[in-house]
C-alpha cells in the first residue's frame, strides 16, 4: 500500500527503470533469442517447434472465432476474401535477390548451387547445353538389332535418333528399353528391322530457354532434337543435359576430364565442343559466331573447309590452335596456345 499510495517517483528514476525496462526486453525478447536461433536454426527447431504447435492449438478457438466475424464482416460489405494475400510471400526474382546477395540464412553450399542453377534456366538457351550435331549419333532408317546394340556398347547411350537421307531428315527415337518386351517374347533376332519401334520425337528450337525446355521433359520427352530457324538439325538435348545445368557439377564423375584445362606455356587443352562465347569469355578470346557454328569444333571446320587430322594447326589473329585428337569426323580437343594476334594462317601438322 506504501508503493501503490507513497509519494511519486522523480522523473529520473522513472526514466531510468523505463530504460532498463527496454534493454531487457529487447536483450531477452529479441537479441538473444534470435542469435540462438541463427546460430543453430535446426535444433531451434526441434526444440521450439512443440511449443509453437501447443500455442497454435490454445489460440485456434479464438483465431477461428475472429476469422468467423471478419469474414461476415467482409461479406455484408462485398468484399472478397483474400486471407492467403496477407501472408508474405516471396516471387522468385525477388527470392533470387536474395540468395545473390546472401541474404538467406542456413543454406548449404549445395543447395545454394541447385537453387542458383534453377534461376538460371530463364537466362540459358538451348544451344547452350544441347550436344552439338557433330557430337550426335545417329542410326540410320534401315537398322536392325545388331545395329542398335554396337552402338549401346559403344557409347552406353540406351537412345539414338534415327535419320534419314541427312542430320536434317530425323524420323524418330530408338529407345532400347522399350525392346525389353518384345525381346522377352523372342520377336526380335540380330537381324530384325527396328523401323516398326521407331518412336516420334520432339523438337525445340535452339534458341528457347531451358524454362521452355522444362515442361515438355516433364511431359515424358527424355530426348529432343534442336533445330534453327530453317528446321535444321543443330543438336540434341536431353534430361540429363537439364539437371546438369541445374546441379552443376554434382552429378558428374570424378573422371570426367574439364573442358578447359591449363597446360602451362600460356596453352591450354580444350574440348571441341565447348561454346565460342563460353571459351572467348574465359580466355578472353574474341573468335567469331556465325549461324553456322557455335563451338569451337565448328569455328576450326568452317576456317579449315575440310575434316582436319590430329596435330593439323590454324593460326588466328596470333593465337593457335592445333587439333589434338579426333573420334572419326568430329574434333574431340584442342591444344589453344595464346600468342601475339595475326591475320589467319592455315597451318600443316608438320609445322607444329
Amino acid at each position: 500500500l506504501t508503493l501503490l499510495h507513497g509519494p511519486t517517483p522523480p522523473a529520473w528514476l522513472q526514466l531510468v527503470v523505463f530504460a532498463l525496462l527496454a534493454l531487457l526486453a529487447t536483450l531477452l525478447g529479441g537479441l538473444l533469442p534470435k542469435a540462438w536461433v541463427l546460430d543453430d536454426p535446426e535444433n531451434a527447431a526441434l526444440r521450439l517447434g512443440p511449443l509453437l504447435e501447443s500455442v497454435n492449438q490454445a489460440l485456434a478457438p479464438l483465431l477461428s472465432a475472429i476469422e468467423a466475424v471478419a469474414n461476415v464482416l467482409l461479406r455484408a460489405f462485398g468484399l472478397p476474401l483474400q486471407w492467403d494475400r496477407l501472408v508474405p510471400s516471396l516471387s522468385a526474382s525477388e527470392l533470387e535477390s536474395l540468395i545473390e546477395n546472401d541474404a538467406v540464412i542456413g543454406l548449404e553450399p549445395d543447395e545454394r548451387n541447385i537453387l542458383e542453377g534453377v534461376f538460371s534456366l530463364r537466362d540459358t538457351q538451348v544451344r547452350e547445353v544441347m550436344v552439338p550435331r557433330s557430337g550426335m549419333v545417329t542410326l540410320p532408317l534401315e537398322a536392325c538389332l545388331s545395329d542398335l546394340m554396337e552402338a549401346v556398347v559403344s557409347t552406353r547411350h540406351a537412345r539414338f535418333p534415327v535419320i534419314g537421307e541427312s542430320l536434317d531428315d530425323v524420323r524418330g527415337l530408338l529407345d532400347l528399353r522399350l525392346l525389353a518386351a518384345p525381346l522377352v517374347r523372342g520377336e526380335l533376332t540380330l537381324d530384325s528391322p527396328l523401323s516398326p519401334y521407331i518412336c516420334p520425337v520432339a523438337r525445340i528450337q535452339e534458341s528457347a530457354s531451358l524454362a521452355d525446355l522444362l515442361p515438355q521433359i516433364r511431359s515424358g520427352e527424355p530426348v529432343l532434337v534442336v533445330v534453327d530457324e530453317h528446321g535444321g538439325t543443330e543438336g540434341l538435348v536431353t534430361i540429363a543435359d537439364l539437371t546438369g545445368e541445374i546441379v552443376g557439377d554434382e552429378l558428374e564423375d570424378d573422371g570426367d576430364e574439364a573442358d578447359l584445362i591449363p597446360l602451362g606455356g600460356n596453352c591450354w587443352r580444350v574440348a571441341g565442343d565447348l561454346e565460342i562465347f563460353e571459351l572467348n569469355r574465359q580466355l578472353g578470346l574474341k573468335l567469331p559466331e556465325s549461324d553456322e557454328h557455335h563451338t569451337l569444333a565448328g569455328f576450326l571446320l568452317e576456317r579449315l573447309q575440310h575434316i582436319p587430322a590430329a596435330g593439323e594447326a590454324l593460326n588466328w589473329e596470333g593465337d593457335q590452335f592445333t587439333v589434338l585428337t579426333m573420334d572419326g569426323p568430329r574434333i574431340e580437343d584442342v591444344k589453344i596456345c595464346l600468342g601475339e594476334r595475326s591475320n589467319a594462317l592455315i597451318m600443316s601438322p608438320q609445322q607444329d
